[in-house]
């Protein structure tokens, strides 16, 4: 009984803590999250036209919609969330499929949303891409603000978008959200 409680002693003080094997775990890597954005010029931008403010991740010279991979609305803002649109395209998901993803930054924690497949009209036809809400305190924001890098899994299509610029283009788009929210 002493040296199956020795052994047992042993093992569990060789194992590394969760909290530990977390913190040292690498952050996910470009070469199995592609890099879509800074290849072709993507920046993070706010603008506010006719008194809607909008938050991109694009291609800023350029007016066509698809020249965007990430879109936000403070449409919803005084119910709460900030409306959110990812022009990528999933091929198994239809329009009205709910599914889940998630975003991490960096080597931090994974945050978990619930998304739907929403038609939007682009040039004259009806698109489907992925639609989303987020809560206006919820913390993905501070991270996005903070980070260097989004890792972002879409029901399993995996991409990375740099966050450079983004703490600015975020705040000013917040702030003019809530502003407008009265």
């Amino acid at each position: 009984m002493r040296i199956l409680y020795s052994q047992l002693l042993f093992i569990a003080v060789a194992m590394p803590s969760a909290v530990s094997a977390q913190s040292e775990a690498p952050a996910p890597s470009e070469e199995l999250y592609e890099d879509v954005g800074r290849g072709v010029g993507m920046t993070w931008s706010f603008q506010s036209q006719r008194g809607k403010p909008a938050l991109e991740f694009g291609v800023k010279e350029t007016e066509h919609r698809l020249d965007r991979l990430w879109e936000f609305s403070c449409a919803n803002f005084k119910n709460g969330t900030v409306s959110n649109t990812l022009f990528a395209n999933p091929p198994e998901l239809r329009e009205g499929d709910q599914f889940g993803f998630s975003i991490r930054i960096d080597n931090g924690k994974s945050y978990g949303l619930i998304g739907r497949m929403d038609p939007i009209q682009i040039q004259g036809s009806n698109t489907n891409f992925p639609h989303f809400d987020i809560g206006r305190s919820h913390d993905l924001w501070k991270a996005l603000r903070l980070g260097n890098r989004a890792f972002i899994n879409l029901n399993g299509n995996k991409f990375s978008i740099h966050l450079e610029g983004s703490g600015t283009a975020i705040g000013k788009f917040l702030n003019v959200c809530k502003k407008n929210a009265g």
